[in-house]
């Protein structure tokens, strides 16, 4: 089962990172000249302000790839990992020639599962990356009051602890998704047995704190079915997704009228 998994693991190097400058700016969306990239991989835009000092001034993310000219057209956003409210922030703007680098934090992954022995055995088994213990991501939904973990929650503790990729297992599937998007960029088949489940995902972390209200505040019920509405709640432009849910029959009837309408046809 496993060979599977380390045989179709997704063709970005989990190690290098990529980059290409901007050659054109409208709004907020940018254009880049590369060979081969994934819809929904993110990085960050960075203003090189001399030859010793750069500066990150935007998020980025990848949300078209054209294969003939091979052009990816890329969505900025503000950058706030290293925002410091007590001091000024920078304002720059997005222009031509700024450097755009794409899954610089692929290296560092996080996982979702259900289970110690699910969660040890995947962790084991895939190479070449840092894996980041699910105890840090309970430690931080406790501090936000969430024993249910929020899309917020999840991109938040990603940008804070720079984990690039996040591993999410359900439905006997490893999803694996950019941290920061929250877009699937593959899906791997993975039965695993496993006799207890543990919410609202395995940790060391025995309470997380409830807030008094608000989304998230109220503990999980049940892993499956949440941890699949996130994934498929993030993705309803994914064809990947589609297809490999209606392959697998994956609770078809409930989650593929989800998707865009021009997947459906």
């Amino acid at each position: 089962m496993f060979k599977i998994i380390l045989s179709t693991l997704i063709t970005i190097s989990l190690n290098a990172s990529m980059n290409s400058l901007i050659t054109n700016v409208k709004g907020d969306e940018a254009k880049i000249n590369i060979d081969k990239i994934e819809i929904g991989v993110s990085g960050y835009v960075v203003r090189h302000l001399n030859k010793q000092h750069s500066t990150i001034i935007a998020n980025a993310e990848v949300i078209n790839f054209d294969s003939e000219t091979k052009t990816a057209t890329i969505k900025t956003s503000e950058y706030t990992g290293l925002r410091q409210f007590a001091l000024p922030s920078g304002n720059f703007k997005v222009s031509v020639d700024d450097q755009v680098i794409l899954a610089s934090d692929y290296s560092r992954a996080t996982l979702l599962a259900p289970s110690e022995n699910i969660y040890r055995l995947i962790t084991s088994k895939i190479r070449g990356v840092q894996w980041i213990e699910s105890d840090m991501l309970a430690t931080f939904i406790s501090y936000e009051g969430h024993p249910t973990p929020i899309k917020k929650d999840i991109t938040n503790y990603c940008s804070t602890l720079n984990s690039g990729l996040l591993y999410i297992y359900t439905y006997e599937t490893l999803f694996t998704l950019d941290c920061r998007s929250m877009v699937v960029l593959q899906t791997t088949p993975a039965p695993i047995k496993t006799e207890e489940i543990k919410l609202p995902f395995f940790s060391y972390v025995d309470k997380i704190r409830e807030a008094w209200w608000g989304e998230g505040s109220s503990p999980l019920e049940s892993y499956e079915p949440y941890y699949m509405d996130l994934i498929v709640e993030n993705n309803t432009n994914n064809p990947k997704l589609y297809n490999y849910i209606k392959e697998k029959n994956i609770n078809s009837e409930k989650y593929l009228k989800e998707f865009n309408k021009e997947l459906q046809k």
